[in-house]
């Protein structure tokens, strides 16, 4: 549910902040007051391509933000978390336009880009108008539509599933068939390429132990003069330290029989004297064991050589290349069991498409069903709203080639809206308004399988007289029992419905034009109510009439959401 907006800077609006709640909202006002702009700037939000001439004239920046509150949103929760931008129950979003041509959006204050908003908008808006976020134009949209009314999840699922199996399989085959023609000419080369490799014969771990031991050969001089240089500091002629530790240790010892304070001191020798006489053992070894050897060391460069080669021949840091030549021989493996392997993946397709086309069948046969009903329904409220001769049908046309994880239906709504003429997509006859009186028209017979998100109108009562306005303003009032609605209106009949009013006015202040927009009290409401059926000069009469319609709406609202009342 939208919760809040603000605008600064905004074409007309210089600064802007709307509550809204939930039910149904109004805006109305006079021809060329803005009320388009604040849909506009929610288009703005969710992704809508930005113009320079949309800032203020005057101002450096424009800055638009909305809040949502998601709490009877689960899916666009659960969204939000999966893409690491969630924040609890609400969502945040931020536009700001630059005058030097820069934009910056953020989501719950993370940084995020246009797209990501268009993917978002969907879930919290639908704009149904002479705007953006037509969706209902969209033949993947209008198939969704009937898969959410005719509860088709499990029959999709199970299409999907059949078509990622047989997607597989086709893929193997590709590849295979790709490969079929040079088929010889590949099991050569990777034939070579393998050779080589076991000429080397490259070893797991080998390279750590290869460049450890070139770096002790490499640097054998000096480290044998170390080792050497250590031992004599331990053992040899001048000052050793290990006889010294020992002469240390066995006066202690003495005196520790005479004093047994010095215990401590006594041990902390020994202590001391153990690890030298180890350290001198183990350079000892080392000394006897270690030799510059020029032979093994040019042996170790020419190794290393032959790693280097290979890695930058196959791309790949030289300790891989073992994971390498174990690749490329699976490679061949392969390649010289092909056949083997083609006919098997055949006998595998011809078993996936026959599940694929078995399990597109039924959701087919279910959409076919489902299509019939819901076009019965569409078709009988959009006759209620204005268009008395209008003929709805929803085309569920199977294509036996396509392969589609949704199955391989082209689902499309026709419409005709006039005796005599024929059935047309939607996209192709419906005006602007007619296309909103149509998008309420299956909101209402979908109702109960939408989600709970925010549902606006703009002029969906556009070309229609008082008694149509009144019941398109009963059908917002009635949809709005389920989902919050906000609608543009020129209509009084459809405005007295309105459980939130708001009026949008333009005003000169100091040469300058501003729209603003206001929210109404009740008495408020009537007296706009009364402006819209009466013009500028508002009489008495016009009042009255005014509280007519409102008393008259708010009854039949009531009588609606009893439990009597029907949708």
């Amino acid at each position: 549910m939208l919760t809040r907006l603000e605008i600064r800077n905004y074409t007309l609006i210089d600064h802007l902040e709307l509550d809204f709640g939930p039910g149904f909202s109004t805006l109305t006002g006079e021809t060329g007051a803005g009320k388009s702009i604040l849909i506009d700037a929610l288009g703005l939000l969710l992704g809508d391509r930005a113009r320079l001439d949309l800032i203020r004239t005057g101002a450096s920046r424009a800055e638009l933000s909305a809040a949502f509150d998601l709490r009877d949103l689960p899916a666009v929760a659960h969204w939000l978390a999966d893409e690491g931008l969630d924040d609890g129950d609400s969502c945040q979003l931020r536009r700001v336009l630059q005058r030097d041509g820069g934009s910056r959006m953020t989501l719950n204050g993370r940084m995020v880009t246009a797209q990501t908003l268009r993917i978002l908008g969907p879930m919290l808006l639908e704009i149904h108008g002479q705007h953006a976020h037509q969706s209902l134009l969209q033949n993947a949209a209008q198939r969704a539509l009937l898969d959410r009314i005719g509860g088709h999840d499990a029959l999709l699922a199970e299409v999907n599933h059949a078509y990622t199996a047989l997607r597989e399989i086709l893929d193997a085959r590709s590849r295979i068939d790709q490969s079929a023609g040079n088929g010889a000419a590949q099991a050569d080369w990777l034939q070579a390429q393998i050779s080589e490799l076991q000429a080397h014969t490259p070893q797991t771990a080998e390279w750590s132990a290869l460049v450890a031991e070139h770096k002790r050969h490499a640097h054998g001089e000096r480290l044998l003069s170390l080792a050497q240089a250590t031992l004599d500091r331990l053992a040899g002629e001048d000052a050793p330290t290990v006889p010294a530790l020992q002469q240390a240790h066995r006066d202690m010892a003495e005196a520790c029989r005479l004093d047994p304070t010095l215990n401590e001191v006594a041990l902390l020798l020994e202590q001391a004297l153990i690890p030298a006489q180890e350290a001198e053992r183990a350079l000892a070894h080392y000394l006897a064991d270690a030799q510059v050897d020029p032979e093994r060391l040019a042996w170790l460069e020419n190794r290393i050589a032959d790693y280097h080669q290979l890695s930058r021949k196959h791309q790949c840091a030289p300790e891989d290349l073992p994971e390498v030549q174990e690749r490329l021989s699976r490679e061949l493996e392969e390649l010289e069991h092909q056949a083997e392997r083609h006919a098997e993946l055949e006998a595998q397709e011809a078993a996936a498409r026959s599940t694929y086309a078995r399990a597109a069948e039924r959701l087919s046969a279910a959409r076919r069903e489902t299509a019939t009903h819901l076009a019965t329904q569409i078709e009988a409220q959009v006759r209620v709203l204005g268009l008395p001769h209008a003929q709805v049908d929803f085309s569920v046309a199977p294509q036996a080639d396509r392969l589609s994880p949704n199955g391989y239906d082209r689902v499309e709504i026709t419409l005709s809206m006039n005796p005599g003429q024929p059935l047309k997509p939607l996209a192709r006859v419906a005006s602007g308004g007619e296309l909103s009186r149509i998008a309420l028209a299956i909101a209402v017979v979908a109702t109960h399988h939408a989600p709970a998100g925010c549902m606006i109108f703009d002029e969906v009562d556009a070309g229609v007289g008082g008694a149509v306005a009144a019941l398109i303003g009963q059908r917002l009032s009635d949809l709005a029992t389920y989902r919050q609605v906000l609608c543009v209106t020129h209509q009084a009949q459809v405005a007295a419905y309105a459980q939130q009013h708001y009026r949008v006015a333009k005003e000169v202040l100091d040469a300058q034009t501003r729209t603003r927009v206001v929210p109404l009290t009740e008495s408020e409401a009537i007296e706009e109510l009364a402006r819209m059926l009466g013009g500028q000069t508002i009489t008495e009469r016009a009042r009255a009439h005014a509280r007519e319609l409102r008393a008259q709406a708010l009854q039949s609202a009531a009588a609606s959401s009893s439990p009597s009342g029907t949708v």
